[in-house]
């Protein structure tokens, strides 16, 4: 399908080959194919797949299956959805770098991506504070016995030094209490404050001149943003330390199903697991796999040295 568009699949597929990473068979028996988690880099997205259920993380990123799950219309229409979140926020990267993101938007036969983009450019780019722009800044920390990464959709930094992480959603705008203790809300503003000073004249950035905002273009008029504080700096630090030392201290039998079959229902892996739910609509999980996709082009395990 050369000049074709790529599924979902076939795009995560290219996306870790292009790191030098090889999918595992997906018919290999999973009690064969040993942890690498002793020298993995966590992420805001596998750390919030862990503690949803600590199988659904070793399938994804310990045995490396990929959209196990029967393909419903179900799945079709969160493909679609996917499909059109990525093309958005290749849009607005374009937009930061310099490049007319119009030819990319007009190309795409569904109206909901142009609709988008007409509430990003109305309502998301007037209240984007001023300051130098990185779009798709990556950065990380070393953390326990390992390394934590973050990818920021934007990352502005004033002139003054405040900094304003900002994440682009295409899904169900959440409860913005729910918002707040996602770990994207906690895991983004305590990387930059750890290794953030190479985007602020090599000056560390504190942690109460960071704010995490995110916008929705299902809810445009809504930018919704979360202070960061020294104090919750701390103790995100002393979670997120506990968390991967957690992790790293699970042998390679120790990652469960979750008892509760809720979680079943916003899972791509539960037909592996033999749970056999209805999936939650397509717009309130988008936005995970979204962010998994992303993160699915930086490398999961650390290299070696030769």
């Amino acid at each position: 399908m050369a000049g074709g568009k790529r599924n979902m699949e076939e795009w995560v597929m290219d996306e870790r080959r292009d790191a030098g990473k090889r999918t595992r068979d997906p018919q290999s028996p999973i009690s064969n194919i040993q942890s690498p988690v002793s020298n993995f880099r966590f992420s805001q997205r596998s750390l919030a797949d862990y503690l949803v259920c600590k199988r659904r993380f070793r399938l994804r990123y310990i045995d490396r299956l990929v959209w196990p799950a029967p393909f419903s219309q179900a799945d079709q229409e969160l493909e679609a959805l996917m499909e059109l979140g990525r093309d958005f926020h290749q849009a607005v990267h374009q937009q930061f770098v310099g490049v007319d993101p119009d030819e990319l938007i007009a190309g795409n036969p569904d109206g909901r991506l142009a609709t988008w983009w007409k509430a990003f450019e109305a309502h998301a780019l007037p209240h984007l504070p001023e300051g130098e722009c990185w779009p798709e800044a990556v950065l990380s920390v070393p953390m326990a016995a390992s390394w934590l990464v973050a990818r920021f959709d934007l990352l502005i930094v004033s002139p003054s030094g405040h900094a304003t992480i900002v994440d682009w959603k295409t899904g169900r705008l959440p409860d913005t209490s729910d918002l707040a203790q996602q770990m994207q809300t906690r895991v983004y503003p305590f990387v930059l404050a750890e290794a953030g000073a190479s985007f602020n004249h090599n000056q560390p950035i504190p942690p109460e001149r960071i704010t995490m905002a995110y916008w929705y273009a299902q809810a445009p008029g809504d930018f919704v943003e979360f202070p960061y504080s020294a104090e919750a700096h701390e103790r995100n630090r002393q979670a997120l330390q506990s968390l991967i030392d957690e992790i790293l201290g699970l042998p390679a039998d120790g990652f469960s199903k979750v008892a509760d079959f809720g979680p079943c229902r916003r899972c791509n892996y539960r037909a592996y697991c033999g749970r056999d739910v209805e999936p939650a609509p397509a717009m309130e999980l988008v936005d995970e796999e979204i962010d998994f996709l992303m993160e699915s082009a930086m490398p999961y395990e650390i290299e070696e040295d030769a």
